[in-house]
């Protein structure tokens, strides 16, 4: 992935050399099953159908949502949508995923859940993992180094627990001197 720029790439192109996403607000089907979103994913990366629906089998397991695998979209809570969309995300041999507020609308057994499943990525999958989040406990617990910007500007950058510590952060952001 060294040298190529993003920016001209189509969404298609991005998911070919390994990059994937999740959004705030979730993008699960609410007609399709869990296993159908995955696999609206999985068609897109894998060459044969059999391969494909492994895939899904794992991540859904991974997630933990192979009970739930025969749900449909609209009967699933928001945590069991958050997991789809992480499942979909680890489709393919993802290089790297870009997470945005993860834990956004998860109370903290949800939240915590997620901490444990986002930490277990990087080594099962050998993929990086990006969070834009402003839960100082999540990022805390899951990045290695943290950039914090405020309006556009970045304040910090670092190991997490030193950017966390910096007086600017705790000041902008955590309320605190």
């Amino acid at each position: 992935m060294n040298d190529i720029t993003l920016l001209g790439l189509s969404p298609s192109r991005r998911v070919g050399i390994g990059l994937r996403r999740t959004f705030q607000q979730e993008l699960v089907v609410d007609e399709l099953t869990a296993m159908e979103n995955i696999q609206a994913i999985a068609d897109h990366v894998s060459a044969d159908r059999a391969s494909a629906r492994r895939k899904v089998a794992a991540a859904l397991d991974f997630v933990g949502l192979s009970e739930r695998r025969n749900a449909l979209g609209g009967q699933l809570n928001l945590f069991e949508r958050r997991m789809v969309e992480i499942a979909k995300t680890l489709i393919g041999r993802p290089k790297g995923i870009l997470m945005d507020e993860p834990g956004a609308g998860l109370n903290e057994a949800e939240t915590d859940r997620l901490r444990r499943l986002l930490i277990k990525i990087p080594p099962v999958f050998d993929t990086q993992l990006v969070l834009i989040d402003h839960d100082a406990d999540l990022i805390a617990s899951v990045c290695v180094e943290t950039v914090v910007l405020d309006f556009g500007k970045r304040l910090a950058m670092g190991p997490t627990r030193a950017v966390l510590d910096d007086p600017l952060v705790r000041r902008a952001y955590l309320g605190r001197d």
